[in-house]
């Protein structure tokens, strides 16, 4: 049974992946404390501009960043997946930026969610 989380897991609700895409900027999720949010996006490294993320680590505690080819074509874009644990109770927002390495100031594009996290 410890392998299931028992008995520390007081969760009444299982974990939940919370999927945002591009489509999803500018809105607001509600997530509970546990949950999971995952964003993919599109990206073209070749270019110098990838994605870059800046949260509020007491809200949302970065679990996952991981990149996979969008095709098989040699200089094809990727998608980029950051996958975040809902780790405090309250509100914040999930920034992502594309920029270039050498240009951080340099945005050039910005992807942003309000995120509502409650206690589990």
């Amino acid at each position: 049974m410890a392998a299931c989380g028992w008995p520390h897991d007081t969760r009444k609700v299982p974990a939940r992946v919370i999927t945002l895409t591009a489509k999803d900027a500018g809105t607001r999720c509600a997530a509970i404390v546990g949950d999971e949010i995952e964003v993919t996006l599109e990206e073209k490294p070749t270019t110098g501009f990838v994605w870059t993320c800046a949260v509020d680590a007491g809200a949302l505690r970065l679990v996952g960043d991981d990149a996979t080819p969008a095709g098989p074509a040699m200089g094809a874009g990727r998608l980029h997946s950051f996958r975040f644990s809902a780790a405090g109770a309250g509100r914040t927002t999930l920034v992502l930026r594309k920029v270039r390495s050498w240009e951080p100031d340099k945005i050039a594009e910005e992807f942003s969610v309000e995120v509502d996290i409650a206690e589990a």
